[in-house]
């Protein structure tokens, strides 16, 4: 509950961590520095299994903008975030900045339901901020071509 000299914790991975535990968290580490939040991505054949409670898994869309609101509300020294796979829309990631206004790095890969806009737009007033890594705007996709009926061409 009281740890005044934790400066860094690497929370990913952990499906366990709810939304609770960053409040308990946050209040009970004022000095927190460097906080890791990353999961999982979520799609894609060839990634792992996610081993998580299916309560987690059944309210997991919402979750982004509620850690990140906590995030921003009690965890305010922050100077490295990272948030890789979130689900935080612009909104989320609004209250990540207004609260963390010392943040020098912030992770974003796979936060997929952010755009380039909201990302400027939230970020431009973080004066310390140094280093962001954005999602990847372009991902590769595949094309599939449907022969059209009656088109030998394409059959």
């Amino acid at each position: 509950m009281n740890c005044p000299n934790l400066r860094e914790l690497d929370i990913s991975y952990s499906y366990g961590i709810t939304h609770e535990s960053l409040i308990t968290l946050g209040r009970s580490c004022q000095n927190l520095k460097i906080l890791k939040r990353n999961l999982l991505p979520r799609l894609g054949p060839s990634l792992p299994t996610i081993v998580a409670p299916l309560d987690y898994l059944a309210t997991f869309p919402r979750y982004g903008n509620i850690e990140a609101r906590i995030i921003g509300k009690y965890m305010t020294q922050l100077k490295h975030l990272e948030i890789r796979y979130s689900t935080l829309t612009a909104r989320g990631l609004d209250s990540v900045c207004k609260g963390c206004s010392n943040l020098e790095y912030m992770d974003l890969r796979g936060c997929i339901s952010l755009t380039r806009s909201d990302i400027n737009t939230n970020t431009s007033g973080l004066k310390n901020l140094t280093e962001i890594i954005k999602p990847d705007f372009n991902p590769p996709i595949a094309v599939l071509r449907v022969p059209r009926p009656g088109n030998p061409r394409e059959e």
